[in-house]
C-alpha cells in the first residue's frame, strides 16, 4: 500500500492543478450535455455503424487533443510533440471508436442465435470481437515498434497485488451506497439479460461474466497498458491525464456517478501504471469493482 501511495504523491507533485481542474471543467460540460440531452443512451445507439464511429471518433479526438494541445499551458518547458506523437493521438480514438462501431458479426450472430438467447450472444460475442479488434493491432504496433525495448504494453510482472485488494475492501462500502442511484440499480447486473430466460443455466451466467471481464481486460490494456507505456519514454507523465480525460467519454453510456468516478479512477490507474510499468493491479480493481457490482445488483434486487 505504500508504494502506490508514494507513486501518486510523486505524480500529484509534478502536476499542475489547475490543469487537472481545466480538463475537468471541459469534462464537466461534455458531461452536462451527455446526459441532459441523452446523447450517448438515445441518439448514438441508434446511429449507422460509420454514423457512431463517426461521432465517437470526434468524441474521442476532441478531448484527447485538447487535453494534449493545453498542457503547453499550464507547463513551462513542454517540449513539442514528435510526428509519431501527433499520428498517436490522431489514431488512437479512431481505433477505440471503431471498436465500439464494429459490427460484422452480428449478423452471423443472428442467424445461429436462438430468440431466447439472441441478446445474450450479441453481448458476450460482441464483448470479446471488440476486444480482439483492439488488441491485435496493438500487439502487432508492439512487434513493429516495441518489442525489442519493453514488454507487451502493462504485462511486466507487478509487484504484490495485495494492496489493491486492500483498496476494493475500502472501495466497497461506496459500492454498496452507489445502489442508492436509480440508475446505477437499473444498469446493475449487467447478466439480468438471463433473469427472464427460463432453465438459463449456471453456465451461462458464468460464460457471460467470464466475457464481461474479458472486456475490463481489453479496457485496461489499451488504457493503462498502451496509452500510457507506448509512448512512455517520449513523454512521460504527460499523457495520463489526456488518458484520463479519453476514458471518461468512453463512460457516457453508464450511470453519471460511475462516468464521473471514472477520470479520477483513470488518473490513479494510469499514475501507478506508469510507474509500474504493469497494469495487473489496475486489471484487479478494475474487474473487482465490475463483479463486486453484479454480484451486488442480483442480491440487492
Amino acid at each position: 500500500m505504500k508504494y502506490i501511495g508514494q507513486y501518486l504523491s510523486e505524480y500529484f507533485k509534478q502536476e499542475s492543478a489547475r490543469y487537472i481542474l481545466f480538463i475537468a471543467a471541459i469534462l464537466s460540460v461534455l458531461i452536462y450535455f451527455n446526459y441532459q440531452y441523452h446523447l450517448d443512451s438515445q441518439y448514438a445507439k441508434h446511429l449507422s455503424n460509420l454514423s457512431r464511429f463517426i461521432y465517437y471518433f470526434i468524441l474521442f479526438l476532441g478531448i484527447y487533443v485538447i487535453s494534449f494541445i493545453s498542457q503547453k499551458f499550464f507547463h513551462k518547458k513542454q517540449a513539442p510533440l514528435s510526428q509519431k506523437a501527433i499520428a498517436f493521438i490522431l489514431i488512437t480514438p479512431a481505433l477505440f471508436a471503431f471498436r465500439i462501431s464494429f459490427a460484422l458479426h452480428e449478423p452471423l450472430i443472428r442467424l445461429f442465435s436462438d430468440a431466447q438467447y439472441l441478446n445474450y450472444n450479441l453481448l458476450i460475442f460482441g464483448w470479446v470481437i471488440r476486444a480482439l479488434v483492439v488488441m491485435i493491432p496493438i500487439y502487432f504496433y508492439w512487434i513493429k515498434f516495441d518489442r525489442g525495448r519493453q514488454p507487451l504494453y502493462g504485462t511486466t510482472r507487478s509487484q504484490s497485488l495485495k494492496p489493491y485488494f486492500l483498496l476494493l475492501g475500502f472501495i466497497i462500502p461506496i459500492l454498496l451506497l452507489s445502489f442508492r442511484d436509480p440508475h446505477m440499480f437499473n444498469y446493475y447486473p449487467r447478466v439480468k439479460i438471463l433473469f427472464n430466460v427460463p432453465g438459463a443455466s449456471f453456465l451461462r451466467y458464468l460464460i457471460f461474466e467470464c466475457c464481461y471481464g474479458f472486456d475490463f481486460l481489453s479496457i485496461e490494456f489499451f488504457f493503462r497498458g498502451f496509452l500510457i507505456l507506448a509512448l512512455a519514454r517520449e513523454l512521460g507523465p504527460r499523457l495520463i491525464i489526456p488518458m484520463a480525460a479519453f476514458y471518461c467519454t468512453i463512460h457516457f453510456g453508464k450511470p453519471l456517478p460511475e462516468c464521473i468516478s471514472s477520470f479520477f479512477g483513470g488518473i490513479f490507474l494510469g499514475a501507478i501504471s506508469y510507474r509500474t510499468k504493469s497494469i495487473w493491479g489496475g486489471l484487479v480493481m478494475h474487474l473487482g469493482i465490475a463483479w463486486f457490482m453484479e454480484l451486488a445488483g442480483i442480491f440487492l434486487r
